[in-house]
């Protein structure tokens, strides 16, 4: 039977490269689910919910990035490769 291959044993560029097509991936289907808003007669009169929506989205994204950085942290407090 194979030896299980562990992730301290993969090459960094590989985990991030696998890193980098799920970020992209995540990104496409953000933007299909949810296209920009249109402009022209279909767009809403009232612009304080839009920049309402924009920044509530914003707030969305930068709590989106603390769970990856979370996440990455969470991966490496079990890695013997950083000390602190």
């Amino acid at each position: 039977m194979p030896e299980e291959a562990s992730l301290e044993g993969t090459p960094t560029w590989i985990v991030a490269s696998v890193c980098s097509v799920i970020v992209l991936i995540s990104l496409v289907f953000e933007r299909a689910l949810d296209p920009p808003p249109r402009q022209g007669a279909g767009a809403p009169a009232d612009g304080d919910l839009v920049r309402g929506v924009a920044e509530a989205q914003k707030e969305v994204a930068s709590f989106v990035v603390s769970g990856y950085i979370a996440a990455a942290a969470s991966v490496h407090s079990d890695c013997s490769c950083v000390s602190w």
